[in-house]
């Protein structure tokens, strides 16, 4: 991704400046927060894109989106002077999040749908695609289109496998037997299954117990695609990953159904990550 130049309106007046890392997930909770202020204090937003000028396994994502006219990056300006540095308190949402006023930088993740439900609809119509799809998404776009219960299923694998994440392990198949168990009593009529991965060789050999299962190959350097897929399905069961989050969130098909894990993270993190926010009250904990 080439960086735009900065622009010649920041620093003119007062802004919200959040600081945008990791992977699509949550540079998603990070801008939604962001938006979120700055529409509440009537100023400007900037998305704070250093963490991504040094080569590393992720990259910043949002600019497949539509983002508003009036968001602006930055990628070398210093924080503005006599700006508060906000860190993120914790894990549950910070009811003195909307106290801030500008100018502040956000740090932190601000993994709950509290922070931005009041920018709810702006943030439905941001994350539409501006690039066209690849072919192969096209495809599978019109076979969900052709099921009237198209359930995204996400198997979330990769980094959570590797001894530096101890906060987060995969799911286990379990999990997903009792989600489906779950979602059959709740629809009428067939389901058809569409499986996200990121590890494809898994959940093909795991996953026959879907119904009318569709397993689907996402790009991995075009993570957006994936998400707008799951998000166009009927119904969801997510991993505990803020991807398939999003994709559940912003769906708006009429009596969606979404099952999300009780438990997102291990059994050793839980006392320091309190979830009680992340999903909204009328998903489904199994």
């Amino acid at each position: 991704m080439l960086f735009p130049p900065p622009s010649s309106s920041l620093g003119v007046s007062p802004k919200v400046t959040v600081k945008i890392s990791s992977g699509l997930g949550n540079q998603l909770f990070q801008f939604a927060a962001g938006l979120a202020l700055a529409r509440h204090r009537g100023c400007g937003l900037r998305l704070d894109l250093r963490p991504y000028l040094h080569a590393g396994k992720r990259s910043y994502q949002l600019d497949a989106f539509n983002l508003p006219q009036d968001v602006t990056l930055a990628t070398d300006e210093p924080i503005e002077e006599g700006c508060r540095v906000h860190r993120e308190p914790g894990f549950p949402f910070d009811p003195g999040f909307f106290d801030l006023a500008p100018p502040v930088h956000l740090e932190g993740y601000f993994i709950s749908w509290r922070y931005f439900s009041t920018v709810a609809d702006e943030l439905r119509r941001t994350c539409t695609p501006r690039r066209p799809r690849s072919r192969q998404a096209e495809e599978v776009a019109r076979m969900i289109a052709a099921r009237p219960n198209a359930v995204s299923v996400h198997l979330r694998r990769g980094d959570y496998l590797s001894p530096t994440i101890q906060h987060l392990d995969p799911l286990p198949l379990d999990y997903y037997r009792r989600a489906l168990a779950t979602l059959e009593t709740q629809v009428d009529g067939a389901l058809t299954c569409f499986v996200f991965s990121d590890d494809p060789a898994y959940s093909g050999e795991h996953t026959n117990f879907l119904p009318n299962r569709v397993l689907v190959d996402g790009d991995v350097d075009h993570p957006w695609e994936s998400l707008i897929l799951m998000r166009t399905c009927r119904h969801h069961i997510i991993a505990n990953s803020t991807f398939s989050w999003w994709a559940a969130w912003l769906a708006e098909a009429e009596g969606k159904v979404v099952i999300a894990p009780g438990d997102w993270h291990t059994p050793s993190a839980l006392p320091a990550m309190d979830t009680r926010d992340v999903c909204p009250q009328e998903w489904n904990l199994v």
